[in-house]
């Protein structure tokens, strides 16, 4: 027998020390009780959170649906005031926070209807306050991000179209990434920053070159830069 294995034995006759969770329990018994009481709290504390939040979600798309249904469908019937359709919208985002799901497909909805009717400024109104709520939302920001764009642009606010553009291209979501760029040359040109258009022209270029914007970018770069 090897000498590990003579301690072992030795150790096994001695009577080795065994944990007794019986005598552990009663020694600690406070602690075991008040783990029990802590498990229990969170586990009704957690029940009573869920169905909270499961309420919440069925009253704000409720309320959502409400909108969708009545002011906006009595505004396009031309039943209600447009003063009347931005208090009601604002009263919507105030009730249930314009990052709530559904209300920037909503808010892209609307514009697509707004700016078809050339009702520019009510548009910028009803979309500004989503836009700057949803930065998270990937799809929000890159549709509305380029209504948002149009619309300032078309208002005469074109640095405001800027700065909508340039945080698109920030964005992980690159929707019309070209035409992005190739609106940012034209942009900068506008408010006359040449170096910075031809910069975003010659993007364009370079990274989209079967693109139809980068055709009509090596024009300009051509004849005008």
């Amino acid at each position: 027998m090897s000498k590990m294995d003579h301690k072992a034995d030795k150790e096994k006759k001695e009577g080795a020390p065994q944990f007794d969770l019986r005598a552990w329990v009663l020694q600690n018994l406070r602690l075991v009780v008040a783990c029990i009481v802590a498990l229990v709290i969170a586990s009704i504390g957690y029940g009573v959170f869920v169905q909270y939040k499961e309420k919440r979600d069925i009253e704000h798309q409720s309320a959502l649906y409400s909108f969708r249904t009545d002011i906006w469908e009595r505004y396009r019937s031309d039943s209600l005031p447009e003063k009347d359709l931005i208090i009601a919208f604002e009263s919507l985002g105030k009730k249930i926070g314009y990052a709530e799901k559904g209300i920037g497909a909503m808010a892209i909805e609307m514009n697509n209807y707004l700016l078809e009717k050339e009702r520019l400024q009510l548009a910028l109104t009803l979309s500004k306050e989503v836009y700057a709520h949803n930065k998270n939302n990937l799809y929000v920001v890159s549709m509305l991000g380029r209504q948002l764009a149009v619309m300032y642009e078309d208002l005469g606010s074109t640095k405001e179209a800027i700065a909508i553009l340039e945080d698109l291209n920030k964005s992980k979501m690159k929707l019309l990434e070209a035409k992005n760029y190739f609106d940012l040359g034209r942009l900068y040109a506008l408010v006359g920053d040449k170096e910075k258009s031809k910069l975003n022209y010659q993007y364009v270029v370079d990274h989209f070159a079967n693109d139809q914007f980068a055709r009509l970018a090596r024009v300009i770069l051509k004849q005008e830069l």
